[in-house]
């Protein structure tokens, strides 16, 4: 090794290693970098054992929601969207907060309404009310505040009246 090359090793050597004691030393970053995982590892929800990102399906209605737990609030996004639907904006999004022993917040949705299997009439943006009262790795189950479909106007998107159904979902593939 020339001088030259021993000199720039040396240097580098000495940049490094006062980083790497720093970093070490500091606990706040050794947390920090212990908490970067590799692109596409699943994180796991803090206390609950359920993996972020997960694809959760509903035995009550077969759609798929993709689940993000951060601290105290719960995000479900409609992944298994149709065409038709996705192409038009459509979307069902879920927001809670845990209360206690459950989770309690609202889900906004956004889709094409028909009277039976007639054509579209409108689309209609509702927010109903959402529970969830058990939360584990092999369900989630709890209740959603659903329109009900005899009073409900596609026209106007009016709600009168709203009926609270419960719901099962196991994660995909289960």
């Amino acid at each position: 090794m020339t001088k030259g090359r021993w000199l720039r090793h040396c240097n580098e050597a000495l940049l490094v290693i006062p980083v790497a004691v720093a970093i070490t030393c500091y606990p706040g970053w050794t947390r920090a970098a212990a908490a970067v995982k590799p692109a596409g590892t699943p994180t796991q929800a803090a206390g609950s054992g359920i993996p972020n990102d997960q694809v959760w399906k509903s035995e009550t209605s077969g759609k798929e929601y993709r689940i993000h737990i951060e601290g105290n609030q719960l995000h479900a996004e409609w992944v298994n969207v149709p065409h038709e639907i996705a192409q038009s904006g459509g979307y069902i999004r879920t927001d809670c907060r845990r209360q206690g022993n459950k989770w309690i917040g609202k889900t906004k949705i956004y889709l094409p309404c028909a009277v039976g299997h007639g054509p579209i009439l409108n689309h209609c943006h509702l927010v109903m009310g959402f529970e969830i009262d058990q939360l584990s790795p092999r369900r989630i189950a709890g209740r959603v505040e659903d329109p009900d479909r005899s009073q409900f106007d596609c026209k106007s998107c009016n709600a009168p009246k709203t009926v609270w159904k419960g719901f099962v979902w196991v994660p995909k593939g289960q």
